[in-house]
């Protein structure tokens, strides 16, 4: 159940519903006995899911009436298993994907221009690619020119070995009769 207090990253969801989705609610066996695999989430990363149910899952206390008195019953946080099988990004990965990010203020109208100029970054790169690969031009040529020496030399040493073949069989000859 989710801690009083604590808001889901996806507040459009009843709170009937954010038990049964919660990363580490009690109902996850079962959707995994069931469908034999966890329900698709749309519109969250498993991951981001993951961390954000990690930090979100304070330490709870709740008291049970037992036959001395109440007793306070504290569950922590190790109690609570949620853990991030892998992780998809590296941390420098992260860095600079946040730190070309922070460069925008992200608004509707700035995600489609946001898109644009990742395009056109894009369309750069390529042209440099292309570019660096037209510039090696006369590498590639004395590589495909080492390749023809290379092949004219074999050719020449498959000649002269099946001419040794053939005088060989004739000194084989000679000897056997």
């Amino acid at each position: 159940m989710t801690p009083v207090g604590v808001r889901l990253p996806w507040d459009l969801i009843t709170s009937e519903a954010r038990v049964l989705l919660h990363p580490s609610g009690p109902c996850e066996t079962l959707m995994i006995d069931v469908l034999g695999r966890l329900p698709k989430v749309v519109g969250i990363d498993v991951v981001e899911m993951a961390l954000w149910a990690k930090e979100n899952n304070p330490t709870v206390t709740t008291q049970r009436n037992q036959q001395d008195g109440p007793v306070a019953a504290t569950v922590t946080e190790s109690d609570l298993k949620v853990t991030v099988e892998r992780e998809l990004v590296s941390q420098a990965e992260e860095e600079d994907m946040e730190a070309l990010l922070g460069t925008y203020v992200m608004g509707i109208g700035e995600a489609e221009a946001f898109s644009e100029r990742l395009k056109r970054e894009l369309l750069a790169l390529e042209a440099a690619n292309v570019h660096a690969i037209l510039e090696s031009e006369p590498m590639v040529d004395e590589v495909l020119q080492g390749l023809e020496a290379a092949t004219n030399c074999v050719d020449d040493m498959d000649e002269w070995l099946s001419i040794f073949n053939v005088k060989l069989r004739h000194m084989r000859e000679d000897i056997e009769s």
